[in-house]
């Protein structure tokens, strides 16, 4: 579906000013998406995790495997082997933890 506007055009919903990468559309998405579901944002976060973890984990892969940065492919592979294998000093981890963990992260109070 395309847009009767181009993506640099202030009056197309999908315009990301200046350094916003979510927009004023991107947020009634999801509060639509909540009221449709029945969701809390806890639960709606969650269930968006799970839905796009397989991209994610590919993309994360991916970076370890062939990023041109040293650093970047570092931590990435650091990464991916603390959420399989954990820390060597933390318990064992649950998916619901790293899930939990994941939110907690990326929400602002």
């Amino acid at each position: 579906m395309s847009s009767q506007f181009d993506n640099d055009d202030p009056r197309d919903p999908s315009y990301k000013a200046d350094g916003e990468w979510i927009t004023e559309a991107d947020i009634k998405a999801l509060e639509t998406e909540r009221d449709v579901f029945g969701e809390d944002e806890e639960t709606q976060a969650l269930r968006i995790l799970k839905e796009n973890l397989p991209t994610v984990v590919h993309a994360i892969t991916k970076l370890a495997r062939t990023a041109s940065s040293e650093t970047v492919r570092l931590n990435a592979a650091k990464y991916v082997i603390d959420r399989n294998l954990g820390k060597i000093t933390e318990p064992d981890i649950t998916e619901d933890d790293i899930l939990k963990k994941i939110y907690e992260d990326v929400t602002v109070d």
